[in-house]
């Protein structure tokens, strides 16, 4: 991993990512690993894009008229090649859905999506 395998060789080192590195990001696996390697840290979240990008086109997240909650899925699928998106539960709980990361599945989004 660049940020403890730098450290040995740096007083400091910075990884930059940008929107919040804690959503469907490895920030929590890095942090881990430099606790456990006892490189001190800090973590300078930024805005995640799933609020800001809907928010810069004119979108909000929610509305009191049409959505009470949004729930932050990713479009990556796990190892076996499963989504582990309970769909029936998404459309149970109603809100509005962002996708991150999902650009390269549009079949299985539209299937689900009722497109």
């Amino acid at each position: 991993m660049l940020v403890p395998n730098g450290h040995s060789r740096a007083s400091i080192v910075v990884r930059l990512k940008g929107g919040d590195p804690y959503v469907f990001g490895r920030g929590g696996e890095e942090a881990s690993a430099l606790a456990e390697a006892g490189v001190p840290f800090e973590v300078v979240p930024g805005v995640t894009s799933a609020l800001a990008a809907p928010s810069y086109a004119g979108v909000p997240a929610t509305d009191r008229r049409y959505a009470a909650s949004f729930h932050v899925l990713t479009g990556h699928r796990k190892a076996n090649g499963e989504l582990g998106i309970d769909f029936d539960a998404l459309v149970r709980a109603g809100g509005a859905d962002v996708f991150l990361m999902a650009a390269s599945q549009p079949s299985w989004l539209s299937l689900h999506s009722g497109a």
